[in-house]
């Protein structure tokens, strides 16, 4: 019985991802049986993203340190355009974005470096962090690029 209860909760959180992906997101005029396709091919290819997630939380410890160290690397960069766009109105959306696209390839660049230990030396590792300060640090990058950017459009 627990396992059709899951099963049935899987399913149905799969249906409504496809049924929203194809109706609300991609907005495309469909006939009946077009939509009832695209809705069937949304769902396997969401349930394919599923086994990939639960094959790539096999890598780790535990599971709730797969959520923080996947999580510390995009929070950062979500936290810097929400502080950009509630206390810096000034900053447009264009600086934004660059800024956004360096730091999250910062981040990603910094964690996949540090992970394969390239950047340690016979001394340590001069850069070695924690996943955590990426939820700190990522947003005071991104604000200051932002800022940097803005200002050298207006010079222009």
């Amino acid at each position: 019985m627990i396992f059709s209860a899951g099963m049935s909760s899987t399913s149905a959180e799969l249906s409504a991802l496809a049924t929203t992906s194809v109706v609300d997101v991609v907005k495309k005029e469909r006939t009946d049986g077009e939509q009832v396709r695209a809705t069937k091919w949304a769902t396997v290819l969401f349930g394919l993203l599923a086994l990939a997630f639960a094959a790539l939380f096999s890598l780790f410890e535990n599971l709730i340190q797969a959520v923080n160290i996947i999580g510390s690397l995009f929070y950062g960069s979500i936290l810097g355009v929400f502080l950009v766009a509630f206390f810096l109105r000034r900053v447009g959306g264009t600086a934004v974005f660059f800024a956004a696209l360096v730091t999250e390839s910062l981040t990603l660049l910094h964690f996949a470096l540090d992970k394969y230990d390239v950047l340690a030396t016979e001394h340590g590792d001069p850069l070695e962090l924690a996943f955590l300060w990426y939820n700190l640090l990522a947003p005071a990058v991104l604000v200051a690029l932002a800022l940097a950017i803005q200002a050298m459009q207006r010079q222009r």
